[in-house]
């Protein structure tokens, strides 16, 4: 369990899962993690790049802080990517069923 902790990162996994998955493994390493700032040093680490970038430069050494502040950029980031895909579909995307190649088709040759 120690050599898992060592090795865990993020992964596939949400911030909530890996907190719970860090914080369960962390029980095997207490030496690792023996105050607030090392487990939030390990914690940040792990973390997909996406979302350890934006919080290095806080220096946070509250875990309760730093898991939350993760779980805010996390959903940030999933809702400007939801609204990203919700545009491209409506941009691309045709009810009458024609692809967007064909609709360049015609608009490039004249035809509507």
């Amino acid at each position: 369990m120690h050599e898992n902790f060592l090795r865990l990162v993020q992964g596939s996994k949400t911030v909530m899962q890996y907190e719970a998955k860090f914080t369960a493994l962390a029980r095997y390493a207490p030496q690792l993690v023996s105050t607030s700032a090392e487990k939030c040093y390990r914690f940040l680490m792990g973390l997909h790049d996406s979302l350890r970038k934006p919080l290095v430069p806080f220096h946070i050494s509250d875990f309760s802080e730093l898991t939350e502040r993760a779980r805010s950029i996390e959903n940030d980031l999933m809702a400007t990517q939801q609204r990203w895909t919700t545009s491209r579909k409506r941009f691309i995307g045709d009810t009458s069923g024609s692809s967007f190649s064909e609709k360049k088709n015609r608009f490039v040759s004249g035809d509507s």
